[in-house]
């Protein structure tokens, strides 16, 4: 069984509820999207950023105990966020995950057409384009061999250009 899940309840006691499928976990996936409790107030709105970090402390652990086979943290990308992306990476190697998985944001009809391309850094017409790429040429990317770039890759070829 592998999970996807925002963490926020991702609790010692929620694992403990747990226990009749322990020996059938895979992966766990937990979306963060930012590197710091500002940012991620503002991409996950109603989250509790000191409790997810505690619970994947927490999960860490278990998966360091064999608990499970894979610890993944992910990060959609988009205008809020984008910055922290290096950041990101030195926060998951402190709590321990075994990668990191970037992506970028999808339109699923939550915001305006105006507020969707706001967010969509990657876009050429966005202003702060070159800086999105500015940050994918951040030797951290490569230093860490559990980085997956997901839909981001084509953008470094172009950061690699600069």
């Amino acid at each position: 069984i592998d999970l996807q899940t925002n963490g926020v309840m991702f609790t010692p006691k929620y694992w403990d509820k747990m226990k009749k499928i322990h020996s059938s976990l895979g992966s766990i996936y937990l979306s963060l999207d930012a590197a710091k409790e500002e940012t991620y107030n503002i991409t996950r709105r109603g989250g509790n950023w000191k409790k997810v970090i505690e619970n994947i402390k927490f999960l860490s652990l278990k998966r360091k105990q064999g608990m499970f086979n894979w610890l993944r943290l992910d990060f959609v990308v988009q205008y809020d966020n984008y910055k922290e992306m290096p950041a990101f990476l030195d926060l998951a190697k402190e709590l321990g995950v075994d990668q990191v998985f970037f992506s970028l944001v999808v339109d699923w009809g939550t915001w305006s057409k105006e507020e969707y391309d706001k967010r969509c850094i990657w876009k050429k017409s966005h202003p702060n384009f070159n800086d999105f790429l500015k940050v994918l040429k951040n030797p951290k990317f490569n230093d860490w061999p559990y980085v997956d770039l997901g839909n981001l890759s084509e953008y470094v070829g172009q950061a690699k250009s600069l």
